[in-house]
């Protein structure tokens, strides 16, 4: 008895620890299918940038100081203003007073001087490719008035785009207390920024020559992102390819940070790493951004869900002729950036149609409604159109029968009907007490006439026997009449 109480503690135990390891509990494949990459970085995420999937996370919603990948969300403030016309890359921009506001001397690798004027676009290549942290202060003066007003929108466009555990209070990242953001919030910013133009063209120039100010001779400027500029100060042999963007950062208190981005076989990877550390060997930044994109490209690819044309059930059709449903398929095939060796056909579906019940004429090929597709974790895979398999023509008499009966279901012809019905009855009762009181004033007349007539029965009678007793008598009685 001992030996079996003992065999089922331990089977027990056995499947509790295989149910709650994260090999079988977590829900997400990144985790449970692959191996993680061993990084320095103290927080990253890997993300599929068009899709917006997180593929691997790493302390990913831990507040922790972004330095220079502060300059994401400004940039992206400023480029967004210029595309709204209220500000333009050719506008001359004098730099103020306030334009070292928060940044100590010796950490910017371009000095500014006040009263020095440069163009827009000048200012945005210095913040973008060296992290001039005085070009982001003067573009926020020039572009919301004040630094203080433009550190307000960059926190207000960060709960705009979903971020929960970022909070800005300077404009290039330098360490004060309370700015502070997270490593998937950063690659909030860095998706939408990377879906304008002109922030993808900054971010991805590896050299750019400020012309002659008023103040300075020409300036040359060469992108601190090693993964895409052999010249960078970090050296060349961080060159990653396919790699276009995004921003490095550094501080004491930061570590070493870096946004990267790639495309490899027509898929865009975006990374975030921070706080990593600096060895004897290079910069962990690089080598952590290094590690989790061949982990992306190496372990992922894109494959297919769904293919077009796939049945995924049938709709009630109202007024058909030859069928009283029609089957919808996908409109398209679904693909999506999955793991090697994940099995993608545990999907769920989530249909929605346009109408509950399909009216006919319904010809192949037209809109029934749409699918998504979801995996275990609820991540959605893609949402694709559903269209009709078949033609349905139309029934004449169905049609006409159920136009009908759909016209007079509705609630106001009900109303209408009540109304009609009371209206019918009432119509009824008054006719029927019309006719009753008709036939009384007909009884009654009736009745008079015929009193009449036996009254006037007893005065003829009264008057003819008058009439005999004067012919019988005579008229010479004293009184007026025979005895």
């Amino acid at each position: 008895m001992k030996k079996l109480r003992l065999t089922a503690i331990l089977t027990v135990l056995c499947l509790a620890l295989t149910v709650f390891s994260p090999a079988a509990y977590a829900m997400d494949y990144s985790e449970y299918t692959l191996p993680a990459p061993s990084l320095s970085a103290s927080g990253a995420v890997v993300m599929e940038l068009d899709g917006g999937r997180v593929l691997y996370g790493k302390n990913e919603d831990v507040a922790m100081h972004p330095a220079s990948l502060t300059k994401i969300m400004t940039v992206l403030l400023v480029v967004e203003a210029v595309e709204r016309g209220e500000i333009a890359l050719d506008d001359v921009v004098t730099v103020d007073e306030n334009y070292n506001s928060g940044v100590p001397l010796y950490t910017s690798s371009v000095s500014f001087t006040v009263g020095e004027q440069f163009s827009l676009r000048d200012l945005l290549h210095c913040a973008m490719l060296s992290s001039v942290n005085e070009a982001c202060n003067v573009l926020a003066i020039h572009t919301k008035g004040s630094i203080e007003g433009f550190v307000a929108a960059m926190n207000s466009r960060a709960r705009e785009l979903g971020c929960k555990n970022t909070r800005f209070e300077n404009t290039n990242g330098l360490t004060v207390a309370g700015h502070y953001t997270t490593a998937y919030d950063l690659a909030l910013i860095a998706r939408e920024a990377l879906n304008h133009e002109l922030f993808a063209q900054l971010c991805g120039t590896t050299s750019y020559t400020v012309p002659a100010t008023n103040m300075s001779a020409e300036r040359y400027l060469k992108n601190t992102n090693a993964l895409i500029c052999s010249e960078s100060v970090y050296g060349s042999q961080h060159l990653y390819p396919g790699a276009f963007g995004v921003k490095t950062g550094h501080t004491d208190a930061a570590g070493y940070c870096l946004c990267g981005a790639a495309e490899k076989n027509g898929v865009r990877v975006l990374t975030v790493v921070l706080g990593s550390t600096a060895t004897s060997t290079g910069f962990g930044n690089f080598s952590d951004t290094v590690k989790l994109l061949d982990w992306a490209f190496n372990n992922f690819s894109i494959r297919s869900v769904v293919d077009k044309g796939t049945m995924l059930g049938e709709a009630d059709v109202k007024y058909g002729s030859n069928a009283n449903k029609v089957a919808y398929v996908t409109a398209e095939s679904v693909r999506s950036f999955l793991p090697e060796g994940f099995d993608s056909s545990g999907y769920q579906t989530v249909v929605k149609l346009d109408e509950d019940t399909i009216e006919a004429p319904i010809t192949k090929g037209d809109r029934l409604g749409t699918v998504t597709f979801l995996n275990e974790s609820g991540e959605e895979y893609g949402t694709v159109e559903l269209i009709a398999a078949a033609d349905v023509s139309a029934s004449v008499w169905e049609s006409v029968k159920g136009e009908v009966r759909d016209f007079f279901s509705q609630s106001w012809m009900t109303l209408v009907a009540i109304i009609i019905s009371v209206l019918i009855l009432l119509f009824f009762l008054l006719t029927l007490r019309a006719r009753r009181r008709k036939k009384r004033a007909e009884d009654e007349r009736r009745r008079r006439m015929a009193q009449k007539r036996r009254e006037e029965s007893r005065r003829r009678e009264k008057e003819a026997q008058r009439r005999y007793y004067e012919d019988f008598f005579g008229d010479d009685d004293t009184d007026g009449r025979r005895k």
